[in-house]
């Protein structure tokens, strides 16, 4: 039991330090804490993973990827990639400035973190992001490790 508390503790520094990262303004980190605290947040997904439908539509997720397109409408739209697997990711202006913020903050080429909620329409599915920070390359490689780490402890 002692072990498992003290991993839960671990993982939790963990996702609150990348949400303070990321800049999200407080009442949007208040929320996602409280959903941390009521386990509805998921763990760390690849690219491949959400693909393959074993992460449920719905929930908040983080992942990491590389962008290889960002289309400025009414949204900005960032094309994710991560080993011949692509990923849409919407970032809307809410809260206000958060385009603009991720416009200065990222460009192509770069690797990003992304936190978001995974939605699914007409067929598509994509990631509506709540933040995004861009992190370097080791950092990208640590969370992909990670994450095979944990698919490896859970099995």
């Amino acid at each position: 039991m002692e072990m498992q508390y003290t991993l839960f503790k671990y993982r939790l520094n963990i996702v609150i330090e990348d949400l303070f990262l990321s800049d999200l303004n407080r009442q949007t980190i208040s929320s996602l804490l409280a959903m941390i605290c009521m386990r509805k947040i998921a763990k760390f997904a690849t690219i491949k993973e959400i693909l393959s439908g074993s992460v449920e539509i719905g929930v908040l997720l983080k992942t990491v990827g590389k962008v290889i397109d960002m289309i400025k409408n009414d949204y900005l739209k960032l094309i994710l990639s991560h080993e011949n697997s692509e990923i849409m990711v919407k970032v809307f202006d809410e809260p206000v400035g958060f385009i603009e913020y991720v416009l200065s903050n990222v460009n192509l080429g770069a690797y990003v973190l992304v936190i978001g909620y995974l939605k699914k329409i007409d067929g598509s599915i994509y990631i509506v992001a709540k933040g995004v920070r861009k992190i370097d390359e080791k950092l990208y490689k640590y969370y992909l490790l990670r994450g095979k780490l944990h698919d490896i402890k859970s099995s």
